[in-house]
């Protein structure tokens, strides 16, 4: 029986030795258990804290880089944070411009009592920017001055306007009125005796008589040089419409004064905003007139400029790829079918424009077309034309480029691979230098022509 020397004399017998070889084992998984352990620990540390790239610390700001070092979840966190506050104030964004506040006769001014007539509301409900029409909700919010209130207030009061009224919108006052129904008709009874709905709580300051009319946006177009008020201008084009204001007391056929006439708009992606001016001809009465503005809220005018900065990025990265092909570098496969399907996005992502014009519009510019002269030939050309236009003929000459370059079909029938008898491998090498074709591309020539070579080495085919 043979033993295992330990030094110092010490001998090992086989028992023993099997018994050593086990603990030697056990010890070295422990061992390695410890260090896998460790390097765990490590990497679950090393996710946990992560460290940015010097120059991107120096980069961003302190309190961004502190955030980084605590791991991908809490940046997650903290960004869909950030996102969904950002979605949130952009989305109120309309309501706060347009329904912060309720519309009474407490927002005019009128600290001195010098106000005196009727007081109306003009809400913008409609915008037809097809037909150039603007349907606007006229109301009688109340009255201002002693001689127009019930109460004989100096100052304004809602719902508070005394006398009679026929109201005559875009008539000439002189003469016109005593033969042209009345816009709207106001009878003070149904303030003294009204009707069932007016005891519903919060309805008491809600006007009893209401009337709709339906106004021309910006009549005098042709006749003015800043044409704005058309969807070439999309999406900074303004549209006005412009109304005269009469009012008739039908009991005597006198004028009444109108002390004041508020503007509002309730048209989704657009934000109104109205003038009241009066003037006071020689020998005439009063006139008043209403500007009604409606403009494209400033999220739509944003979202319209970031769907075209991503035609044209797409565009571009489209003319890169096709650059670098030029060139002969290879690319990935898949970007060269992205290029096709980038081809067909271009017409969606303008059409996801809200309210989107027909072809031909100002997109994304807020002045005067580029002005172009050519041979003494001069015209407007459109940013439309000179943006997605010029985007989608850029992305077709770049696929169709892809395919030029890399649409070399090589035979697989043998019939074809005849015709290519007087190949040699130098000339393969030589195709390979030249041509900028896929690897797959490279792999059936070289075994297309390894197989002709075969066939005529093994005379299996006497037509070679």
């Amino acid at each position: 029986m043979t033993g295992l020397s330990m030094g110092d004399g010490d001998v090992v017998t086989p028992p023993h030795r099997t018994l050593l070889h086990a603990q030697i084992r056990a010890h070295a998984r422990l061992v390695q258990g410890s260090s896998r352990s460790s390097s765990y620990k490590a990497a679950m540390q090393s996710l946990i804290r992560v460290r940015l790239p010097p120059s991107l610390e120096r980069a961003l700001p302190r309190y961004v880089t502190r955030f980084m070092r605590y791991g991908p979840w809490v940046v997650m966190v903290l960004a869909a944070l950030s996102f969904m506050g950002a979605a949130a104030k952009i989305t109120t964004a309309y309501v706060a411009s347009n329904f912060s506040s309720a519309v009474n006769v407490d927002l005019i001014e009128d600290d001195d009592g010098s106000l005196q007539g009727v007081v109306l509301l003009a809400n913008v409900w409609d915008l037809d920017t097809n037909a150039g029409t603007m349907s606007v909700h006229w109301s009688v919010m109340g009255g201002c001055g002693e001689q127009y209130t019930f109460q004989k207030n100096a100052t304004c009061v809602q719902n508070g306007f005394s006398l009679p009224m026929n109201l005559y919108v875009n008539v000439v006052p002189s003469s016109a009125w005593t033969t042209t129904p009345p816009t709207g008709q106001y009878d003070p009874n149904d303030i003294l005796d009204p009707p069932a709905a007016y005891y519903i709580p919060e309805r008491q300051s809600i006007p009893t008589m209401e009337f709709d009319t339906v106004l021309p946006m910006d009549p005098f177009l042709p006749y003015t040089e800043n044409k704005t008020s058309t969807v070439l201008y999309y999406p900074f084009d303004t549209f006005r419409s412009y109304a005269s204001l009469v009012a008739i007391n039908p009991t005597d056929n006198s004028t009444i004064p109108i002390a004041y006439a508020r503007g509002y708009g309730t048209v989704v992606n657009w934000v109104g905003m109205a003038i009241f001016t009066w003037v006071q001809p020689p020998g005439m009465d009063m006139q008043y007139s209403l500007t009604l503005t409606q403009e494209r809220q400033l999220t739509v005018k944003a979202f319209v400029i970031v769907i075209l900065l991503t035609n044209w990025i797409l565009s571009l990265s489209v003319l890169w790829m096709t650059i670098i092909i030029m060139f002969r570098q290879r690319i990935p496969s898949s970007l060269l079918l992205a290029s096709t399907t980038i081809l067909f996005a271009l017409p969606q992502i303008r059409a996801s424009m809200p309210d989107a014009p027909q072809f031909g519009a100002y997109v994304g510019e807020s002045g005067a077309g580029i002005y172009v002269s050519i041979q003494f030939v001069s015209f407007t050309l459109h940013p439309d034309i000179g943006g997605y236009f010029m985007n989608v003929c850029l992305v077709s000459v770049c696929v169709r480029t892809h395919h030029i370059v890399h649409g070399i079909v090589i035979p697989h029938s043998f019939v074809a691979y005849r015709r290519l008898s007087f190949f040699s491998p130098s000339f393969a090498i030589d195709i390979n230098r030249k041509l900028t074709l896929s690897r797959q591309t490279h792999r059936e020539m070289a075994s297309g022509i390894r197989v002709m070579h075969r066939a005529r080495n093994t005379r299996c085919f006497p037509g070679l």
